[in-house]
């Protein structure tokens, strides 16, 4: 059987009605020209031990620029040595020997919508001791391809009737169920009458982002050597509510999760939420959510966790890379696709039932592409523990598939070994813009906007996050404008120009450059579009 996961109130598992609005479509990609330039630059960095490195960089094209127009313009810069299109090369994939691996289009590499994972492997295969916390209705933890995979708290001993480690949680050796307060993870049957349409929902959920890989069973996951912290928060109909996922999410910090994925959400905000997903996010956990389910614009029906401001928000798309007609989108709010629709991976499996009797199943919904992500992030994490939320954002939105995406769907479809790569090149400033009354509303740059008073805010390069003295910032109408010649100097990592004069119709740009400790600086290190609406 086939089953889709929708989105209402906090309800997880509600079949996808047949009336529901198609969603816009995405479209293949039909031009591989490069859209990224590989630079390298005329000074070294240097390392904390004095090691001195070569400063190879990645610029992106921006809206409406060509490749050999930025090659030109870049090629005058005199900081820079080099410069070439950061062409795609063949790689050699690692292909596991799970027995449904080829059903598995996220997975298989002849599958159009892949996310070229097997090449990913070649990167990295992850670390046993990267945490993805699952958020869910439970987890089997006894589950033929999970086991084995569950995250254990070694600091508690196992049944004793006793809080060990002092974590509040009595012998919380591998998760913990909040809806019922106890210690086992595992779903939970209804026997009342009641649905169970939730009961596999979280099993399935960590299956895709981490099941056992290479095998010879089941399913790969996409997180091959990933840990899952399995908490509880769902009922068996897939119900829940604020505060046991407030609590979940508190309970993954505290106990070293790295990634945390909640395929859950609904309409209407909670500063209870916001909070306690702010604190996760400031203790350096990643927070992946789903878009939701309902066809909806959330930019204007907020959905809740998917749209606090940070949290990596996935919608999506099926194996033709077309949007699900059932996504949720909202380019203030989701920031890429995974594949979401009839999506193989583990369920909860009982031999003594006949409505729980098989092991695999296909589902649909964000829930299920969010898990993909999370599987993703994970790797980045096995490979740099030390990336913060806006780095991981960063760079999967920069290096997901353009397969013509709507911005409303996010910048396109995941690419795991795009991702991977790019963490040597994370030298871009990334640079946000919203609306100064509403810190909540982003803006996306070269789009249009009647906002006189913009406030933007940027993440710090990893090339340079050690060692950074401030920032040359411009802000004019000057395209051609060099932050380092035409900007003023400042320490912070935010920018509020004065208000705009109203009615003007003209394009503003915003320049960055970056000045080092030792004072050498690096210019194009980030531009963002704003234009100003005019009055009729």
């Amino acid at each position: 059987m086939k089953k889709a996961f929708l989105f209402l109130g906090l309800l997880l598992c509600i079949t996808i009605p047949h009336h529901f609005a198609q969603a816009k479509q995405f479209h293949k990609l039909k031009s591989k020209e490069p859209k990224r330039i590989v630079v390298q630059y005329v000074a070294d960095r240097v390392t904390p031990n004095g090691t001195h490195l070569s400063n190879f960089g990645m610029i992106k094209l921006a809206e409406g620029e060509t490749l050999d127009e930025k090659i030109a313009e870049l090629k005058k810069d005199p900081s820079i040595l080099t410069v070439a299109p950061n062409y795609k090369r063949g790689m050699v994939e690692i292909t596991p020997n799970d027995t449904h691996v080829d059903e598995q289009y996220s997975v298989n590499q002849d599958a159009g919508a892949n996310i070229d994972i097997t090449k990913a492997w070649t990167v990295t295969k992850g670390k046993k001791d990267t945490v993805v916390a699952v958020i869910d209705t439970g987890v089997q933890t006894n589950h033929e391809d999970i086991n084995g995979k569950i995250w254990h708290n070694t600091a508690e001993i196992k049944n004793n009737g006793i809080d060990d480690d002092g974590n509040g949680f009595v012998d919380d050796r591998r998760g913990w169920d909040f809806l019922h307060d106890n210690n086992d993870p595992n779903p939970d049957p209804c026997t009342d009458g009641t649905s169970n349409d939730g009961l596999a929902h979280g099993t399935h959920v960590a299956g895709i982002a981490a099941a056992n890989t290479d095998n010879s069973t089941g399913v790969a996951g996409i997180g091959w050597k990933t840990q899952i912290m399995a908490l509880q928060v769902g009922d068996c109909d897939g119900s829940m509510t604020d505060d046991d996922i407030a609590q979940a999410i508190e309970y993954a910090v505290m106990m070293g999760a790295d990634v945390i994925n909640m395929s859950l959400g609904g309409f209407g905000t909670s500063s209870v939420l916001d909070s306690v997903v702010q604190d996760a996010i400031n203790a350096g956990v990643v927070v992946v959510a789903a878009a939701g389910n309902n066809a909806k614009n959330v930019d204007i029906f907020s959905f809740m966790p998917g749209c606090i401001d940070g949290v990596i928000t996935v919608s999506s798309t099926d194996e033709n890379d077309n949007a699900s007609s059932f996504s949720n989108f909202g380019s203030g709010c989701v920031d890429l696709a995974a594949p979401g629709e009839n999506m193989l991976s583990t369920v909860y499996f009982d031999q003594d039932s006949s409505e729980f009797n098989v092991k695999y199943d296909s589902y649909s919904g964000t829930s299920m592409a969010t898990p993909i992500v999370a599987g993703v992030v994970a790797l980045l994490k096995a490979q740099e523990p030390g990336l913060t939320q806006e780095e991981v954002l960063n760079i999967l939105r920069d290096t997901a598939d353009d397969v013509g995406v709507d911005d409303a769907y996010g910048t396109g479809r995941v690419n795991a070994v795009e991702a991977l790569l790019a963490l040597d090149s994370v030298n871009e400033v990334y640079i946000k813009a919203f609306n100064s009354s509403e810190k909540n509303h982003r803006f996306q740059t070269g789009e249009t906007h009647d906002d006189r008073t913009p406030f933007f805010n940027w993440v710090t390069p990893k090339l340079f996050s050690e060692n950074i003295s401030g920032y040359y910032v411009y802000f004019g109408t000057d395209e051609d404008a060099d932050a380092k010649k035409n900007g003023t100097f400042q320490t912070k990592n935010k920018f509020a120009p004065d208000k705009l004069p109203s009615a003007n119709g003209k394009t503003y740009y915003l320049k960055l450059a970056v000045k080092l400790a030792d004072g050498s600086t690096y210019s194009h290190r980030g531009k963002f579009t704003y234009i100003l609406d005019s009055e009729e």
